[in-house]
Protein backbone atom coordinates (compact mmCIF):
# COMPACT_ATOMS: atom_id res chain seq x y z
CA UNK A 1 0.00 0.00 0.00
CA UNK A 2 1.59 3.32 -1.03
CA UNK A 3 2.20 5.93 1.64
CA UNK A 4 0.07 9.03 1.03
CA UNK A 5 1.82 12.27 0.09
CA UNK A 6 1.81 15.11 2.59
CA UNK A 7 1.01 18.64 1.50
CA UNK A 8 4.22 20.19 0.14
CA UNK A 9 5.97 16.81 -0.16
CA UNK A 10 8.07 15.82 -3.16
CA UNK A 11 9.29 12.22 -3.32
CA UNK A 12 12.87 11.43 -4.44
CA UNK A 13 13.20 10.98 -8.24
CA UNK A 14 9.71 12.49 -8.78
CA UNK A 15 9.41 15.93 -10.37
CA UNK A 16 5.99 16.70 -8.86
CA UNK A 17 5.31 18.28 -5.47
CA UNK A 18 2.01 17.78 -3.68
CA UNK A 19 0.19 21.06 -3.00
CA UNK A 20 -2.98 19.71 -1.41
CA UNK A 21 -4.52 16.31 -0.85
CA UNK A 22 -7.90 16.16 -2.57
CA UNK A 23 -9.15 12.65 -1.89
CA UNK A 24 -8.18 9.25 -0.50
CA UNK A 25 -10.05 6.60 -2.48
CA UNK A 26 -10.17 2.83 -2.56
CA UNK A 27 -8.08 2.68 -5.73
CA UNK A 28 -6.04 5.89 -5.66
CA UNK A 29 -5.13 9.00 -3.69
CA UNK A 30 -5.61 12.30 -5.53
CA UNK A 31 -3.67 15.54 -5.16
CA UNK A 32 -3.43 19.03 -6.50
CA UNK A 33 0.27 19.20 -7.38
CA UNK A 34 2.79 21.36 -9.16
CA UNK A 35 5.65 20.62 -11.51
CA UNK A 36 8.68 21.16 -9.26
CA UNK A 37 11.44 20.71 -11.84
CA UNK A 38 12.05 20.33 -15.55
CA UNK A 39 9.71 21.40 -18.39
CA UNK A 40 6.60 23.24 -17.28
CA UNK A 41 7.98 24.03 -13.83
CA UNK A 42 5.33 25.68 -11.65
CA UNK A 43 2.39 24.28 -13.64
CA UNK A 44 -0.50 23.00 -11.53
CA UNK A 45 -1.57 19.41 -12.32
CA UNK A 46 -3.88 16.71 -11.00
CA UNK A 47 -1.79 13.84 -9.59
CA UNK A 48 -3.07 10.33 -8.86
CA UNK A 49 -1.15 7.88 -6.70
CA UNK A 50 -2.48 4.37 -7.36
CA UNK A 51 -3.29 1.65 -4.88
CA UNK A 52 -4.61 -0.44 -7.77
CA UNK A 53 -3.01 -1.33 -10.03
CA UNK A 54 0.30 -1.76 -8.28
CA UNK A 55 3.43 -2.27 -10.30
CA UNK A 56 3.48 -5.93 -9.29
CA UNK A 57 0.05 -7.15 -10.50
CA UNK A 58 -0.02 -9.38 -13.56
CA UNK A 59 -1.94 -6.91 -15.69
CA UNK A 60 0.01 -3.74 -14.80
CA UNK A 61 2.02 -3.43 -18.05
CA UNK A 62 -1.07 -4.17 -20.11
CA UNK A 63 -2.89 -1.47 -18.14
CA UNK A 64 -0.22 1.10 -19.03
CA UNK A 65 -0.51 0.14 -22.73
CA UNK A 66 -4.29 0.40 -22.44
CA UNK A 67 -3.99 3.90 -21.03
CA UNK A 68 -1.61 4.86 -23.85
CA UNK A 69 -4.20 3.73 -26.40
CA UNK A 70 -6.94 5.64 -24.57
CA UNK A 71 -4.77 8.78 -24.68
CA UNK A 72 -4.04 8.25 -28.38
CA UNK A 73 -7.74 8.01 -29.24
CA UNK A 74 -8.64 11.12 -27.27
CA UNK A 75 -5.71 13.16 -28.57
CA UNK A 76 -6.35 12.17 -32.21
CA UNK A 77 -9.82 13.79 -32.29
CA UNK A 78 -9.67 17.57 -31.64
CA UNK A 79 -13.39 17.67 -30.80
CA UNK A 80 -13.08 14.90 -28.23
CA UNK A 81 -9.79 16.21 -26.87
CA UNK A 82 -11.32 19.63 -26.21
CA UNK A 83 -14.00 17.96 -24.08
CA UNK A 84 -11.72 15.78 -21.92
CA UNK A 85 -9.07 16.64 -19.39
CA UNK A 86 -5.62 15.92 -20.70
CA UNK A 87 -3.76 12.79 -19.68
CA UNK A 88 -0.26 14.27 -19.39
CA UNK A 89 1.87 11.28 -18.41
CA UNK A 90 2.17 8.15 -16.28
CA UNK A 91 5.21 6.87 -14.46
CA UNK A 92 6.54 4.56 -11.78
CA UNK A 93 8.33 6.09 -8.82
CA UNK A 94 10.86 4.08 -6.85
CA UNK A 95 12.75 5.25 -3.83
CA UNK A 96 12.06 6.40 -0.28
CA UNK A 97 8.42 5.84 0.68
CA UNK A 98 7.82 4.50 -2.84
CA UNK A 99 10.60 1.94 -2.43
CA UNK A 100 8.49 -0.95 -3.76
CA UNK A 101 7.44 1.08 -6.78
CA UNK A 102 4.26 3.15 -6.99
CA UNK A 103 2.30 3.96 -10.14
CA UNK A 104 1.29 7.59 -10.76
CA UNK A 105 -0.71 9.34 -13.46
CA UNK A 106 -0.68 13.08 -14.14
CA UNK A 107 -3.71 14.84 -15.59
CA UNK A 108 -4.71 18.37 -16.49
CA UNK A 109 -5.95 20.27 -13.44
CA UNK A 110 -9.28 21.72 -14.57
CA UNK A 111 -9.42 25.32 -13.39
CA UNK A 112 -12.27 27.79 -13.64
CA UNK A 113 -14.86 25.04 -13.77
CA UNK A 114 -17.52 23.83 -11.37
CA UNK A 115 -18.61 20.18 -11.16
CA UNK A 116 -22.12 19.60 -12.40
CA UNK A 117 -22.92 18.30 -8.90
CA UNK A 118 -22.61 21.82 -7.49
CA UNK A 119 -24.93 23.31 -10.10
CA UNK A 120 -27.54 20.62 -9.47
CA UNK A 121 -27.35 21.24 -5.73
CA UNK A 122 -27.79 24.99 -6.31
CA UNK A 123 -30.99 24.79 -8.33
CA UNK A 124 -32.47 22.03 -6.17
CA UNK A 125 -32.11 24.31 -3.17
CA UNK A 126 -33.28 27.39 -5.10
CA UNK A 127 -34.84 26.98 -8.55
CA UNK A 128 -33.80 30.51 -9.49
CA UNK A 129 -30.13 29.96 -8.62
CA UNK A 130 -29.31 28.52 -12.06
CA UNK A 131 -31.05 29.82 -15.16
CA UNK A 132 -33.16 27.28 -17.03
CA UNK A 133 -31.29 28.04 -20.27
CA UNK A 134 -28.05 27.04 -18.56
CA UNK A 135 -29.52 23.73 -17.47
CA UNK A 136 -30.44 23.13 -21.10
CA UNK A 137 -26.90 24.03 -22.21
CA UNK A 138 -25.46 21.60 -19.63
CA UNK A 139 -27.64 18.82 -21.05
CA UNK A 140 -26.59 19.54 -24.62
CA UNK A 141 -22.85 19.91 -24.06
CA UNK A 142 -22.90 16.72 -21.96
CA UNK A 143 -24.49 14.69 -24.73
CA UNK A 144 -22.22 16.17 -27.41
CA UNK A 145 -19.21 15.11 -25.31
CA UNK A 146 -20.53 11.57 -24.80
CA UNK A 147 -21.30 11.29 -28.52
CA UNK A 148 -17.67 12.14 -29.39
CA UNK A 149 -16.45 9.76 -26.69
CA UNK A 150 -18.53 6.89 -28.07
CA UNK A 151 -17.42 7.62 -31.65
CA UNK A 152 -13.89 6.88 -30.38
CA UNK A 153 -15.29 3.62 -28.95
CA UNK A 154 -14.53 4.72 -25.39
CA UNK A 155 -16.96 3.86 -22.59
CA UNK A 156 -16.53 6.07 -19.55
CA UNK A 157 -18.21 3.55 -17.15
CA UNK A 158 -18.28 6.01 -14.23
CA UNK A 159 -20.32 8.94 -15.48
CA UNK A 160 -21.78 11.08 -12.72
CA UNK A 161 -22.18 14.82 -12.08
CA UNK A 162 -18.87 14.89 -10.16
CA UNK A 163 -17.04 13.86 -13.34
CA UNK A 164 -18.44 16.64 -15.52
CA UNK A 165 -16.88 20.08 -15.07
CA UNK A 166 -18.86 22.99 -16.48
CA UNK A 167 -16.65 25.89 -17.50
CA UNK A 168 -18.11 29.35 -18.23
CA UNK A 169 -17.23 30.16 -21.84
CA UNK A 170 -18.96 33.06 -23.61
CA UNK A 171 -17.68 31.77 -26.95
CA UNK A 172 -19.32 28.35 -26.57
CA UNK A 173 -23.03 28.95 -25.93
CA UNK A 174 -22.17 30.06 -22.42
CA UNK A 175 -20.42 26.93 -21.15
CA UNK A 176 -17.97 24.28 -22.27
CA UNK A 177 -17.39 20.94 -20.59
CA UNK A 178 -14.51 18.79 -19.43
CA UNK A 179 -14.99 15.08 -18.79
CA UNK A 180 -12.65 13.72 -16.13
CA UNK A 181 -11.70 10.41 -14.49
CA UNK A 182 -10.80 8.09 -17.37
CA UNK A 183 -8.30 5.88 -15.58
CA UNK A 184 -10.72 2.93 -15.46
CA UNK A 185 -12.71 3.73 -18.57
CA UNK A 186 -12.75 0.98 -21.18
CA UNK A 187 -12.70 0.64 -24.95
CA UNK A 188 -15.63 -1.03 -26.67
CA UNK A 189 -13.35 -2.88 -29.10
CA UNK A 190 -10.50 -3.76 -26.75
CA UNK A 191 -11.01 -5.77 -23.57
CA UNK A 192 -9.81 -4.21 -20.35
CA UNK A 193 -6.56 -5.82 -19.12
CA UNK A 194 -7.98 -6.35 -15.63
CA UNK A 195 -11.01 -8.29 -16.89
CA UNK A 196 -11.42 -11.42 -14.79
CA UNK A 197 -8.10 -10.94 -12.99
CA UNK A 198 -7.28 -10.53 -9.31
CA UNK A 199 -10.92 -9.97 -8.47
CA UNK A 200 -10.90 -6.63 -10.33
CA UNK A 201 -14.21 -5.37 -11.67
CA UNK A 202 -15.61 -2.36 -13.49
CA UNK A 203 -15.82 1.05 -11.93
CA UNK A 204 -19.13 2.75 -11.24
CA UNK A 205 -20.82 4.83 -8.54
CA UNK A 206 -23.87 3.84 -6.44
CA UNK A 207 -26.87 5.81 -7.61
CA UNK A 208 -25.41 5.99 -11.13
CA UNK A 209 -24.90 2.28 -11.79
CA UNK A 210 -26.41 0.83 -14.94
CA UNK A 211 -28.16 -2.57 -14.88
CA UNK A 212 -25.02 -4.03 -16.49
CA UNK A 213 -22.87 -2.78 -13.60
CA UNK A 214 -25.23 -4.37 -11.09
CA UNK A 215 -25.27 -7.66 -13.00
CA UNK A 216 -21.47 -7.83 -13.04
CA UNK A 217 -21.40 -7.54 -16.82
CA UNK A 218 -18.95 -5.58 -18.94
CA UNK A 219 -20.33 -2.03 -19.30
CA UNK A 220 -21.42 -1.00 -22.79
CA UNK A 221 -21.94 2.36 -24.47
CA UNK A 222 -25.58 1.81 -23.51
CA UNK A 223 -24.45 1.67 -19.86
CA UNK A 224 -23.14 5.23 -20.19
CA UNK A 225 -26.49 6.14 -21.77
CA UNK A 226 -28.39 4.80 -18.75
CA UNK A 227 -26.39 7.14 -16.54
CA UNK A 228 -26.84 10.04 -18.97
CA UNK A 229 -30.58 9.53 -18.63
CA UNK A 230 -30.29 9.87 -14.87
CA UNK A 231 -28.35 13.12 -15.23
CA UNK A 232 -30.75 14.47 -17.85
CA UNK A 233 -33.54 13.79 -15.36
CA UNK A 234 -31.65 15.80 -12.76
CA UNK A 235 -31.03 18.66 -15.18
CA UNK A 236 -34.33 18.91 -17.03
CA UNK A 237 -36.81 17.04 -14.86
CA UNK A 238 -37.86 17.15 -11.25
CA UNK A 239 -34.84 15.30 -9.88
CA UNK A 240 -32.91 12.04 -9.98
CA UNK A 241 -35.18 9.44 -11.63
CA UNK A 242 -34.43 6.90 -8.86
CA UNK A 243 -35.04 9.40 -6.07
CA UNK A 244 -38.22 7.69 -4.83
CA UNK A 245 -36.79 4.19 -4.80
CA UNK A 246 -35.94 2.84 -1.36
CA UNK A 247 -33.52 0.31 -2.88
CA UNK A 248 -31.57 2.22 -5.53
CA UNK A 249 -29.30 -0.79 -6.10
CA UNK A 250 -32.16 -2.97 -7.34
CA UNK A 251 -34.27 -0.33 -9.11
CA UNK A 252 -32.26 -0.34 -12.40
CA UNK A 253 -32.60 -4.13 -12.71
CA UNK A 254 -36.36 -3.92 -12.23
CA UNK A 255 -36.86 -1.00 -14.57
CA UNK A 256 -38.11 1.16 -11.70
CA UNK A 257 -37.68 4.91 -12.08
CA UNK A 258 -39.66 8.11 -11.79
CA UNK A 259 -40.46 9.13 -15.40
CA UNK A 260 -38.70 12.30 -16.49
CA UNK A 261 -41.16 15.13 -17.12
CA UNK A 262 -39.94 18.36 -18.71
CA UNK A 263 -42.20 21.28 -17.87
CA UNK A 264 -40.39 24.25 -19.35
CA UNK A 265 -39.77 24.92 -23.05
CA UNK A 266 -36.25 24.23 -24.29
CA UNK A 267 -35.48 27.11 -26.64
CA UNK A 268 -36.70 25.94 -30.06
CA UNK A 269 -37.33 22.37 -28.87
CA UNK A 270 -41.10 22.49 -28.72
CA UNK A 271 -41.81 18.79 -29.03
CA UNK A 272 -41.16 18.05 -25.38
CA UNK A 273 -43.17 14.83 -25.43
CA UNK A 274 -40.74 13.16 -27.83
CA UNK A 275 -37.72 14.34 -25.84
CA UNK A 276 -39.26 12.90 -22.67
CA UNK A 277 -39.89 9.62 -24.49
CA UNK A 278 -36.24 9.34 -25.58
CA UNK A 279 -34.85 10.26 -22.16
CA UNK A 280 -37.08 7.72 -20.42
CA UNK A 281 -35.97 5.08 -22.93
CA UNK A 282 -32.47 5.42 -21.43
CA UNK A 283 -33.75 3.39 -18.46
CA UNK A 284 -34.80 0.33 -20.44
CA UNK A 285 -33.45 -2.82 -18.77
CA UNK A 286 -32.52 -4.07 -22.25
CA UNK A 287 -29.45 -2.04 -23.33
CA UNK A 288 -30.26 -2.60 -27.02
CA UNK A 289 -33.49 -0.61 -26.56
CA UNK A 290 -31.80 2.50 -25.20
CA UNK A 291 -31.06 5.45 -27.50
CA UNK A 292 -27.55 6.32 -28.61
CA UNK A 293 -25.71 9.46 -27.59
CA UNK A 294 -26.27 10.87 -31.08
CA UNK A 295 -30.02 10.27 -30.85
CA UNK A 296 -30.10 12.11 -27.54
CA UNK A 297 -28.15 14.98 -29.11
CA UNK A 298 -30.68 15.15 -31.93
CA UNK A 299 -33.67 15.03 -29.58
CA UNK A 300 -32.22 17.85 -27.50
CA UNK A 301 -31.92 19.87 -30.73
CA UNK A 302 -35.63 19.35 -31.41
CA UNK A 303 -35.52 16.54 -33.95
CA UNK A 304 -38.21 13.86 -33.97
CA UNK A 305 -37.58 10.46 -35.49
CA UNK A 306 -39.08 7.00 -35.49
CA UNK A 307 -38.85 5.42 -32.06
CA UNK A 308 -40.59 2.40 -30.56
CA UNK A 309 -43.00 3.56 -27.88
CA UNK A 310 -43.46 7.04 -29.34
CA UNK A 311 -47.17 7.58 -29.89
CA UNK A 312 -46.94 11.01 -31.48
CA UNK A 313 -48.36 12.71 -28.41
CA UNK A 314 -46.38 15.83 -27.68
CA UNK A 315 -46.33 19.13 -25.92
CA UNK A 316 -45.90 20.91 -29.24
CA UNK A 317 -47.24 24.45 -29.00
CA UNK A 318 -50.18 25.22 -31.27
CA UNK A 319 -48.24 28.03 -32.99
CA UNK A 320 -45.47 25.73 -34.19
CA UNK A 321 -45.78 24.47 -37.75
CA UNK A 322 -44.49 21.26 -39.33
CA UNK A 323 -44.89 19.87 -42.86
CA UNK A 324 -48.53 18.93 -43.37
CA UNK A 325 -49.64 15.33 -43.74
CA UNK A 326 -51.37 16.34 -46.98
CA UNK A 327 -48.11 17.61 -48.53
CA UNK A 328 -46.36 15.81 -51.38
CA UNK A 329 -44.63 13.43 -50.82
CA UNK A 330 -46.58 11.96 -47.87
CA UNK A 331 -44.76 12.80 -44.66
CA UNK A 332 -44.72 9.90 -42.14
CA UNK A 333 -45.60 10.88 -38.60
CA UNK A 334 -44.13 12.11 -36.38
CA UNK A 335 -42.85 15.25 -38.12
CA UNK A 336 -40.27 17.57 -36.65
CA UNK A 337 -41.27 21.20 -36.03
CA UNK A 338 -38.57 23.60 -37.11
CA UNK A 339 -39.68 27.22 -36.77
CA UNK A 340 -42.76 29.29 -36.15
CA UNK A 341 -44.65 30.56 -39.24
CA UNK A 342 -43.19 34.03 -38.81
CA UNK A 343 -39.73 32.76 -39.72
CA UNK A 344 -40.63 30.10 -42.29
CA UNK A 345 -39.59 30.51 -45.91
CA UNK A 346 -42.82 31.55 -47.66
CA UNK A 347 -42.66 33.26 -51.10
CA UNK A 348 -39.05 32.18 -51.60
CA UNK A 349 -37.22 30.18 -54.24
CA UNK A 350 -34.61 27.57 -53.37
CA UNK A 351 -31.02 27.67 -54.63
CA UNK A 352 -28.20 25.18 -54.08
CA UNK A 353 -24.56 26.25 -53.84
CA UNK A 354 -21.44 24.08 -54.00
CA UNK A 355 -18.88 26.31 -52.34
CA UNK A 356 -19.48 29.75 -53.86
CA UNK A 357 -20.99 28.42 -57.08
CA UNK A 358 -24.72 28.12 -57.67
CA UNK A 359 -25.38 24.62 -59.06
CA UNK A 360 -29.17 24.19 -58.99
CA UNK A 361 -32.42 25.83 -58.01
CA UNK A 362 -36.18 25.39 -58.04
CA UNK A 363 -39.38 27.34 -57.70
CA UNK A 364 -41.64 24.28 -58.13
CA UNK A 365 -41.76 20.91 -56.39
CA UNK A 366 -38.68 19.05 -57.65
CA UNK A 367 -37.13 15.64 -56.99
CA UNK A 368 -33.32 15.84 -57.16
CA UNK A 369 -30.93 13.03 -58.06
CA UNK A 370 -27.73 12.26 -59.91
CA UNK A 371 -28.95 13.73 -63.21
CA UNK A 372 -29.46 17.17 -61.65
CA UNK A 373 -26.06 17.37 -59.96
CA UNK A 374 -23.70 15.14 -61.96
CA UNK A 375 -21.83 18.14 -63.35
CA UNK A 376 -21.08 19.55 -59.89
CA UNK A 377 -18.45 17.10 -58.69
CA UNK A 378 -17.42 13.48 -59.13
CA UNK A 379 -19.01 12.73 -55.74
CA UNK A 380 -22.41 13.09 -57.41
CA UNK A 381 -22.05 9.35 -58.09
CA UNK A 382 -23.19 8.78 -54.51
CA UNK A 383 -26.62 10.19 -55.36
CA UNK A 384 -29.39 7.87 -56.49
CA UNK A 385 -31.59 8.56 -59.51
CA UNK A 386 -34.03 10.05 -56.99
CA UNK A 387 -32.38 11.21 -53.77
CA UNK A 388 -34.57 13.90 -52.17
CA UNK A 389 -37.57 16.07 -52.94
CA UNK A 390 -37.91 19.82 -52.40
CA UNK A 391 -41.59 20.68 -52.13
CA UNK A 392 -44.04 23.35 -50.99
CA UNK A 393 -45.82 22.27 -47.83
CA UNK A 394 -49.55 22.69 -48.48
CA UNK A 395 -50.35 23.50 -44.87
CA UNK A 396 -47.94 26.40 -44.41
CA UNK A 397 -46.92 27.26 -47.97
CA UNK A 398 -43.29 26.88 -46.95
CA UNK A 399 -40.50 24.84 -48.52
CA UNK A 400 -39.61 21.44 -47.07
CA UNK A 401 -37.18 18.63 -47.93
CA UNK A 402 -37.93 14.90 -47.82
CA UNK A 403 -35.63 11.92 -48.36
CA UNK A 404 -36.60 9.37 -51.02
CA UNK A 405 -36.66 6.04 -49.20
CA UNK A 406 -35.55 4.05 -52.26
CA UNK A 407 -32.24 5.96 -52.40
CA UNK A 408 -29.14 3.87 -51.69
CA UNK A 409 -27.45 6.45 -49.46
CA UNK A 410 -28.86 8.76 -46.83
CA UNK A 411 -29.81 12.36 -47.46
CA UNK A 412 -27.99 14.28 -44.72
CA UNK A 413 -29.19 17.64 -43.43
CA UNK A 414 -26.80 19.64 -41.22
CA UNK A 415 -24.87 16.48 -40.40
CA UNK A 416 -27.89 14.32 -39.51
CA UNK A 417 -29.61 11.64 -41.59
CA UNK A 418 -32.96 12.95 -42.84
CA UNK A 419 -35.71 10.60 -41.65
CA UNK A 420 -38.81 12.80 -41.69
CA UNK A 421 -39.43 15.94 -43.77
CA UNK A 422 -38.12 19.20 -42.33
CA UNK A 423 -38.57 22.80 -43.35
CA UNK A 424 -35.72 24.40 -45.26
CA UNK A 425 -33.71 27.15 -43.63
CA UNK A 426 -31.26 29.58 -45.18
CA UNK A 427 -27.72 28.24 -44.84
CA UNK A 428 -28.82 24.65 -44.27
CA UNK A 429 -26.31 22.04 -45.51
CA UNK A 430 -27.62 19.13 -47.59
CA UNK A 431 -25.36 16.22 -48.52
CA UNK A 432 -25.39 12.47 -49.12
CA UNK A 433 -23.62 9.57 -47.39
CA UNK A 434 -23.67 7.26 -44.39
CA UNK A 435 -23.79 8.94 -40.97
CA UNK A 436 -22.95 5.74 -39.06
CA UNK A 437 -19.67 5.58 -40.99
CA UNK A 438 -19.11 9.36 -40.81
CA UNK A 439 -19.22 9.61 -44.62
CA UNK A 440 -20.65 12.84 -46.04
CA UNK A 441 -20.30 13.70 -49.74
CA UNK A 442 -21.28 16.56 -52.05
CA UNK A 443 -22.15 19.19 -49.40
CA UNK A 444 -24.58 21.74 -50.82
CA UNK A 445 -25.64 24.95 -49.09
CA UNK A 446 -29.27 26.09 -49.28
CA UNK A 447 -30.02 29.72 -50.06
CA UNK A 448 -33.59 31.00 -49.89
CA UNK A 449 -34.13 33.89 -52.29
CA UNK A 450 -37.06 36.30 -52.10
CA UNK A 451 -39.16 36.27 -55.26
Amino acid sequence: MPVALKDGEQRPTMRYRSVKELNRGAMANSYKAEVASGPGMGKIVFLKQYKSPTCTVSWYKDYVDYQKEMKRRIDSDPELKSRCYELIEFFENKGGKDSSGTFYQVFEFVEGGIPLTDYIKKFREDSAAVEWKHRVIFARVMMFAIDYLHKAKIIHTDLKPDNLFMIPNPGSAGFSLKLIDFDFSIMADKQAPWHGKDGAGYVGTPGYHSPEHLQGKIPQMASDIYTCGLMLGELLGEGHPLRKESDIAKAPLLGKFEPVKIKQPINKVENIGFLECIINACFNVDPDKRPTARQLVNALKGEVFEWAGWTGESHTSSHVASPSASSKPPAPLPKAPIESPSTLNKDLTVEFYFGDKKVAGCSLDTTFGIAHLKAVHEDSKFLSKEQFTIYKDTGSGSWAIAHIKSATNETIVDGQALVNPVFLQDGMRVSVGKTDKHIEKLPLTIKLIQK
